[in-house]
């Protein structure tokens, strides 16, 4: 059913078609809509922590006891969180949530769009998917429930907040039979990691067994997209007509200079490039919907031995580094046999401000001159 939907209706719609039982709830910017739909929907128990810790908590005692749960943060309440989401992930727990990125509070209060408070829960065990679109919010909660059910791992869909939460446009919603022979009825029984048993659960353990468990979780994670993953979008693609995949590219067959970008910037830029074809001509677009795990082959693919300039475009600063998805991307090219492109990186839109065609047009015309420097730079 075709239909006009904000990211935060999208996101709340579509736990309810995944036939969430449980939800824990507590409010923050800009996802508090999301929380009071959920709220309202006949048949999901809501939960409401009295911190977004507890909302952690709640969640991951809903999962123990086998039922289907969803949550939903921003910024400072994700950070709350953390400390919980190495225990989820550590037990392997198949929840997902839904995140509107926003600023975290630095020098002063920001409630802007910025992808730091996701980013860094990128090393806790949680798989996460990036959505430039209200669509691509429903299509990866359904992609998420279906993919973590079958590994035991939980996953993040994130949005950028207010540019979608707040934003309304075309959705295509699928029918609830379609998502009944998506999804399984109910999770699966959850399976104890590491071989533990219920009387000695969340006892102490000999460092070989941490040492084990991580080094078993690394290499499921890394092996997801020549794993279960790609069969995962293939059925997703036969039942609701919808291409899905961790990398998509965009004019990139004859490009010289390829920009990549993740969320909603992807957008402006294939704006850009398609409303200037005479000095975009050769320039392309790599959109990243997955950082957990990292497209590596899929990102490698995409860059053809034509490409000289990457241009990297974060919406987040590892202070003292640059943007962090172009750290991710360095390190996939390090080793990339032949020739590689050079790689430029970008820091816009920090605290939410505003990143539209001017400042990709300012970031092409620094490229083309020839003196664009090779550290990370600011620009606005």
């Amino acid at each position: 059913m075709r239909t006009m939907m904000n990211g935060a209706e999208a996101m709340a719609e579509a736990a309810k078609l995944s036939g969430v039982k449980v939800t824990a709830v507590f409010p923050i910017t800009p996802q508090t809509e999301v929380a009071e739909l959920l709220c309202n929907t006949p048949g999901i128990t809501t939960l409401r922590g009295n911190s977004e810790y507890n909302v952690m908590a709640l969640t991951q005692g809903a999962a123990w006891g086998g039922a289907r749960v969803f949550t939903v943060t921003a910024g400072q309440g994700l950070v709350l969180m953390s400390e919980l989401m190495w225990e989820v992930a550590g037990n392997r727990l198949p929840i997902v949530m839904g995140v509107f990125s926003r600023s975290l509070k630095g020098p002063t209060w920001s409630l802007g769009s910025q992808q730091n408070d996701a980013l860094m829960m990128r090393d806790t065990g949680w798989l996460q998917f990036y959505c430039e679109s209200a669509q691509e919010i429903l299509d990866y909660i359904l992609i998420a429930y279906k993919l973590c059910e079958q590994v035991s791992m939980p996953a993040m869909v994130v949005g950028d907040g207010f540019y979608l939460s707040h934003t309304t446009e075309p959705i295509d919603l699928p029918e609830p039979e379609q998502v009944a022979r998506f999804l399984l009825p109910e999770p699966p029984q959850k399976v104890l990691p590491i071989g533990l048993g219920a009387t000695d659960f969340a006892s102490k353990r000999p460092p070989v067994d941490y040492y084990h468990f991580y080094e078993e979780l690394n290499d499921e994670v890394r092996n997801l997209p020549e794993g279960p993953l790609p069969h995962v979008f293939e059925e997703f693609a036969r039942l609701f007509g919808r291409e899905r995949g961790l990398v998509e590219t965009h004019n990139c067959d004859r490009a010289r200079t390829v920009f990549v970008t993740s969320g909603i910037t992807s957008g402006t830029v294939r704006a850009y490039i398609n409303e200037h074809p005479e000095s975009c001509a050769a320039v392309g677009l790599i959109k990243l919907l997955g950082l957990r795990p990292f497209p590596e082959r899929e990102l490698l693919a995409a860059i053809g031995p034509q490409v000289e300039n990457l241009v990297v475009i974060d919406r987040n600063v590892s202070v003292g580094r640059g943007g962090i998805w172009a750290q991710e991307i360095a390190a996939t090219l390090f080793n990339r046999p032949g020739p590689r492109p050079t790689l430029f990186n970008y820091i816009v839109g920090i605290g939410g401000e505003n990143v539209d065609q001017q400042v990709i047009e300012r970031i092409h015309k620094d490229i083309i001159s020839g003196n664009a420097e090779t550290v990370p730079r600011f620009i606005h």
